[in-house]
Formats: C-alpha cells, structure tokens, sequence
C-alpha cells in the first residue's frame, strides 16, 4: 500500500511540474504583440511602437528601431520603455518628430534614434479630453494600440 501511495505522490509532483512550467512557457512565449511601424519621411528612419502582453496584468508599451521585444522589462536597453501600466498611448509623428503624450518612457541605455522623441505630460483634464469623443483625431493625433 505504501509503495503505491509513494508512486502516486511522485506521479502527482512530475505531472504538476511540468503542468506549471509549461503553463508559464505559454505565456512569456506566447503573449500577444501588437505593433505599428511608423517611417519618418525626413530620414527614413523606421520606428516601432510594440505593446506586449504576457498574461492577465503583465504588457508594456515600448518605442523601438526593430520590432523585438525581450522577456522582461530590464530586456529593453535599446527601446524607450513605458514605466506605468497604460493600456494605450496618444502619439503623432509630424515635422521629422515624434511626438508622445505621455511623460513616463524610461530612455534606453543605448539611444541611437535618429528621429527626436518629444514626451508630452498631459494632466488627467488633457488627457480625457484627448480622448473623449475621439477628440485625439481632430488634432491629427493617433491611439496606440487603436
């Protein structure tokens, strides 16, 4: 009888541990990305607004020149990182410039963009405004993700 119980208990532990790794395989892996690339007609440069997504609560938005984005948040030295838990962000990219309204981008390590990225701090009146009706594409200005 103790033989069985013990069989049972180590099949129990190997079909849980390979339950809960390959759930978390799944979903750093396998969470959604979306992307939009943006090309600047000044320099041709090509830019990358990417929101990832792993799980229920885990995503962030982040501004690049390629469309990769690493399994965690320190993965990004080469990307301008959101730091808040925004689900969107308002953006225009006009002049040669890219314009974000929103302030809390973390600056990469290694900042080889050649476009200018102006943060904009909205205060919460501005930014419902902006984003109340729609009034964001009245300015010319987009949502990402839309």
């Amino acid at each position: 009888m103790l033989k069985i119980f013990i069989k049972i208990l180590i099949a129990s532990i190997i079909i849980g541990t390979i339950t809960i790794a390959g759930v978390f395989i799944f979903i750093v892996f396998s969470g959604e990305k979306e992307v939009v690339e943006l090309t600047n007609d000044f320099n041709g440069e090509r830019i990358f607004l990417i929101k990832k997504s792993w799980g229920i609560n885990d995503s962030k938005i982040v501004i690049g020149l390629d469309d990769n984005v690493g399994i965690g948040y320190n993965s990004c030295e080469d990307k301008y990182v959101l730091t808040t838990g925004s689900d969107f962000i308002f953006y225009k990219l006009e002049e040669g410039k890219l314009y974000v309204y929103n302030n809390d981008f973390k600056s990469p390590e290694s900042n080889k963009f050649q476009t200018k990225i102006e943060f904009i701090n909205l205060s919460n009146p501005e930014f419902y405004n902006l984003w109340d009706n729609k009034n964001y594409k009245k300015q010319r200005i987009m949502k990402f993700p839309e």
